[in-house]
């Protein structure tokens, strides 16, 4: 698998990550935070780190993705070195 390039986060929903890579793919991620937890809880808030190990959408493309950003929740733009 190839290095991420470029992560960002979707400002319309919170919960979705893009990511750009040098394996060629674009991914989306969704991930969730409870943001009702005491952030004064140590113990509690080593609970809400996560490991996502599956993107809910991968787009792949014909060379490594520098870039990729959001220009709306559901649209999308990217650069790659080709």
């Amino acid at each position: 698998r190839g290095s991420v390039n470029s992560c960002r986060f979707a400002s319309v929903d919170r919960d979705l990550m893009l990511t750009a890579s040098g394996d060629h793919e674009i991914h989306i991620w969704k991930y969730l935070i409870d943001e009702t937890k005491d952030d004064d809880d140590d113990e509690t808030n080593e609970n809400l780190c996560q490991t996502i190990r599956s993107p809910i959408l991968a787009l792949k493309g014909d060379d490594v993705i520098s870039c990729a950003d959001w220009l709306q929740r559901d649209h999308l733009v990217s650069a790659s070195w080709d």
